[in-house]
């Protein structure tokens, strides 16, 4: 988006900034992050750790986003090819780390130079 329209203003540098600063805040081992307006199931922290627990060398997990209240058209959209481009992502090896629901640990944000 364009600054005329309000992107990357000091007033508002928009949700990049926004969720980085949360990143960098945070103090836990494992950084959960979803979008503002995301309900999440009662389950969803604990399939998360269960992921970290089973795999110590883990850096990072991302999962599918439904939409419930979308348009159906919408629902569809993110149920089925969205779900199944990210299957066939990871199994090239060529994960896609886009969206609203994802985890990683500290040390790989301290990695990247961050946090």
């Amino acid at each position: 988006m364009p600054k005329s329209l309000g992107s990357g203003s000091s007033t508002n540098p928009g949700k990049g900034s926004a969720r980085q600063a949360g990143f960098e805040a945070a103090r836990a081992e494992i950084i959960a992050s979803t979008d503002a307006d995301t309900v999440v199931p009662p389950f969803w922290p604990a399939r998360i750790a269960a992921h970290f627990e089973a795999d110590p060398a883990l850096g990072g997990v991302y999962g599918p986003v439904y939409w419930p209240n979308g348009r159906p058209v919408e629902q569809l959209a993110l149920r089925y090819p969205a779900t199944w481009a990210l299957r066939a992502s990871n199994r090239l090896g060529r994960s896609l780390w886009w969206g609203s629901n994802f985890d990683f640990t500290r040390a790989l944000l301290k990695m990247q130079g961050q946090g």
